[in-house]
């Protein structure tokens, strides 16, 4: 089975304490090993230093004002570029990336709000994404598909590169926001 394994370890952290609790109890439950979910602010107070992730899942908050931009603006995980007080998304794809731990070769999924991808305060950072070839694919979902997220979505796919791996020149643009949430994941014909 993928993802399974004697060394697999499934590790996680969010400042929603209820929501660690939930996470262990389902983890118990599905019986899924070794199961390490810390609660505290991720951007803040990391509680997993120094691990190299395969994959990296994150729904980051929306929207969030207080997402720590002052008293981390000089931090060295904002290695596309410094976002904007507006911008805490961004923030979000930058932590998952360069320090919640993707080893060389792994992967982040990341859901964002659709307008992170034309907000004018996130043009560097989404320039230099692409420029790099670590953005390969972004997904547009309908509204209602994800928890929590009423408006239309984005799943962003990076993929940190293994030394000496070629830059891809092109990233995957998918489109499935006439599809119906809780329906097929297949483009609609038009």
């Amino acid at each position: 089975m993928p993802g399974s394994g004697p060394d697999l370890v499934r590790s996680g952290q969010d400042s929603d304490a209820d929501a660690v609790d939930i996470a262990l109890a389902r983890s118990s439950l599905a019986d899924y090993g070794d199961v390490r979910v810390a609660h505290g602010d991720s951007l803040r107070a990391d509680r997993h230093p120094g691990l190299a992730a395969d994959l990296v899942l994150c729904d980051p908050p929306v929207a969030a004002g207080d997402w720590g931009r002052d008293e981390l603006l000089l931090d060295h995980r904002w290695e596309f570029g410094t976002r904007s007080r507006a911008e805490g998304e961004l923030a979000w794809l930058q932590h998952a990336y360069a320090y919640a731990h993707t080893a060389p070769g792994g992967h982040v999924l990341m859901v964002m709000p659709a307008s992170v991808a034309y907000r004018k305060a996130g043009r560097r950072i989404r320039a230099e994404l692409v420029r790099r070839g670590i953005v390969r694919q972004v997904v547009a979902l309908p509204g209602g598909v994800a928890s929590g997220h009423v408006l239309p979505i984005h799943l962003w796919t990076l993929r940190r590169p293994e030394e000496g791996e070629p830059r891809p020149d092109s990233v995957r643009l998918i489109d499935l926001t006439e599809n119906k949430p809780g329906g097929p994941l297949r483009p609609t014909d038009a």
